[in-house]
């Protein structure tokens, strides 16, 4: 199956999301976390009965909330996979929209994959200059 994904240049660079610049350890550690702190690993991901289970483990506000986060954080690896692998998009739309068609094997690799771009902290933290 194939999936189509229209992401705007801005957002395809991370420059006002809540996980600037490059992909890094941090951020794959906060979206490990909250893979695990969701029930949503690759053997439940499929099981409807397990996520029910794990769905009364904690009152509404505390899904919205990880799930919001995880969701942030997700599209942030997309992207970070994407840039990572030099993977051109398939079209665009006025040069602002950039659109892929990415088909179950590589949104798994992007997703669940080892990153491919990870570096050690934040841009953030980096010296001036780097």
């Amino acid at each position: 199956m194939t999936r189509d994904y229209a992401i705007s240049a801005t957002m395809f660079q991370n420059l006002y999301t809540m996980t600037f610049g490059p992909w890094n350890r941090r951020y794959e550690e906060e979206y490990q976390a909250t893979i695990r702190e969701l029930g949503l690993t690759e053997e439940t991901a499929g099981d409807t009965a397990a996520l029910a289970s794990v769905l009364q483990t904690h009152p509404d506000a505390f899904w919205q909330e990880y799930y919001s986060r995880f969701e942030k954080l997700r599209f942030a690896r997309l992207c970070a996979w994407l840039r990572a692998t030099n993977r051109l998009p398939d079209d665009n739309v006025g040069y602002s929209i950039l659109l892929w068609k990415l088909d179950d094997r590589a949104l798994h690799e992007a997703l669940w994959g080892k990153p491919v771009e990870l570096y050690d902290v934040p841009a953030s933290e980096l010296p001036d200059g780097i």
